[in-house]
């Protein structure tokens, strides 16, 4: 497909944008806000298998890890809403040929949270990924217990591929990991319906 650079343009104009989001490069002083959600019980329990979190040094050097944008296989931005004001994160990485897929991660700060953030930063994501990237398959883990993020991973088209099961530990029990992906294709047709 030939497209002119007027069409290039206006996507281009497009690409980090989506509905109530913004993605923008990260700061480092985005690692004050991040640290403070990162050490927020309810979200480090959504977010990773252990509770304890490391120390400012180690937040920080993880942070700017997910944000080097330095390599085609990753990249990380920042969630910025219609305000200006920092709401959340949105990764890729992992993508190598011949297999071409990318993992996803996002974060929404606690009190940015119901306002439609997460499912804008995914559909961002995903442009990306597709679009720019050139990845086959975006895939991502989610804890079974974590509904609402499975009922929203589910509403765009990703589909459960397997789970680990008996993954994480918490509150003395084990709990699975439920593994998510969506195919070029997949996605090719669900930007087609939107």
């Amino acid at each position: 497909m030939t497209e002119n650079a007027e069409s290039l343009e206006a996507w281009a104009g497009g690409l980090f944008t989506e509905g109530s989001v913004r993605l923008r490069q990260f700061r480092e002083s985005d690692t004050e806000k991040l640290s403070e959600w990162w050490r927020e019980p309810s979200v480090t329990l959504m977010q990773t298998d252990r509770m304890p979190v490391g120390d400012d040094a180690t937040l920080t050097e993880m942070f700017l890890m997910w944000n080097k944008n330095d390599t085609p296989s990753a990249c990380g931005y920042s969630l910025i809403n219609h305000e200006g004001e920092f709401v959340g994160h949105v990764s890729l990485w992992g993508v190598t040929p011949p297999t071409m897929i990318a993992t996803l991660a996002v974060i929404v700060g606690p009190e940015h949270q119901g306002n439609g953030h997460g499912r804008d930063a995914v559909l961002a994501a995903l442009r990306i990924a597709f679009e720019e990237m050139g990845v086959n398959k975006v895939e991502l883990q989610v804890w079974h217990f974590n509904t609402r993020a499975r009922r929203l991973y589910a509403s765009l088209g990703f589909v459960e591929e397997g789970v680990r099961r008996a993954a994480v530990y918490h509150r003395s029990a084990f709990h699975d990991q439920v593994l998510m992906g969506m195919l070029r294709d997949e996605y090719l047709a669900m930007a087609a319906r939107r």
